[in-house]
């Protein structure tokens, strides 16, 4: 019976070595996968960070170029208000000028009007003259 037994203990050592192999091998693949998840991990958090940065510099880039806009239409804005001072002042400056004509030819025609009525009385005058000298 020792023979027998010797077998059956063999076999059973057999087995047990192969559970373990088993085992061992199991436990390695699950280390091996959990490694693969934390480097994926890793490069997901890397990936993401960056994303971050990228938009963080995007958002300052669009700041700054919103600030720089607003510069420019401030001073569009200035410089436009300047303009129609301008023309403000000019167009005053024109109005002054035609109101000054509208005068000037009010008294030209007043003139004309009086040189007119001294003409007719000189006229009359030299015609009453004329008639007495005859």
């Amino acid at each position: 019976g020792k023979p027998k037994e010797r077998m059956i203990l063999d076999q059973h050592r057999r087995n047990q070595e192969e559970a373990n192999a088993r085992q061992v091998s199991q436990v390695q693949e699950l280390k091996n996968k959990m490694a693969e998840i934390e480097r994926r991990n890793k490069e997901r958090e890397q990936a993401h960070d960056e994303a971050l940065k990228q938009l963080d510099e995007a958002t300052k880039q669009a700041e700054y170029r919103k600030r720089i806009a607003n510069a420019e239409i401030s001073r569009a804005r200035k410089g436009e208000e300047k303009a129609i001072e301008d023309l403000q002042a000019e167009t005053a400056k024109l109005d002054l000028i035609k109101k000054s004509a509208d005068d000037l030819r009010a008294k030209v025609e007043t003139l004309e009007h009086q040189l007119k009525a001294e003409e007719l009385r000189t006229d009359d005058l030299a015609q009453k003259l004329s008639q007495e000298r005859n």
